[in-house]
């Protein structure tokens, strides 16, 4: 919802993209902990979660660097 209100929208889309890879890593660290404690419905959770927040990452990114025109706007 930021994204949208934001007038500075590129810039915000890219502080979007570097929290979305912080929370990845994240997510990755996650993954091996719960592959060491043997907890196997946890690992698959966590790498869910990754995989989400990868997605919101790649999205953030082609946003930001298409340009303003491509960002979509909530219906009024």
């Amino acid at each position: 919802m930021g994204v949208w209100l934001y007038w500075r929208r590129s810039a915000m889309l890219w502080v979007a993209g570097a929290v979305m890879v912080a929370f990845a890593i994240l997510d990755l660290v996650e993954v091996g902990h719960q592959v060491s404690e043997q907890h196997p419905v946890l690992v698959v959770v966590a790498g869910i979660v990754a995989l989400l927040h990868a997605t919101g990452l790649v999205m953030a990114v082609r946003f930001a660097a298409a340009g303003p025109s491509t960002v979509p706007r909530p219906a009024s």
